[in-house]
């Protein structure tokens, strides 16, 4: 997982909605988390929008296809390591 912090004074196109909105106000850090099931390229967009990666970690859950919930042919992007 990798949290992010949006650039200072940006609203990311939704200016009329965000000011209009009953709970606005001031956004002193507005978090974004990504892992490894996010798009491959979201890493590299949520940078270029301007947001600064400020924490990486790493988590281990167990694997849905190992665990019989998805198809093992589901998410081939990210290897399938079975249990030993």
């Amino acid at each position: 997982m990798i949290a992010f912090v949006a650039p200072q004074g940006s609203v990311f196109g939704h200016t009329a909605t965000v000011e209009k909105a009953p709970w606005a106000r001031p956004i002193g850090r507005f978090w974004v988390h990504t892992c490894t099931l996010d798009h491959p390229n979201a890493l590299a967009f949520y940078i270029r929008s301007g947001f600064e990666p400020i924490e990486r970690q790493v988590e281990i859950a167990e694997d849905p296809r190992i665990a019989g919930i998805l198809p093992r042919e589901v998410a081939p992007q990210i290897p399938l390591i079975l249990p030993s």
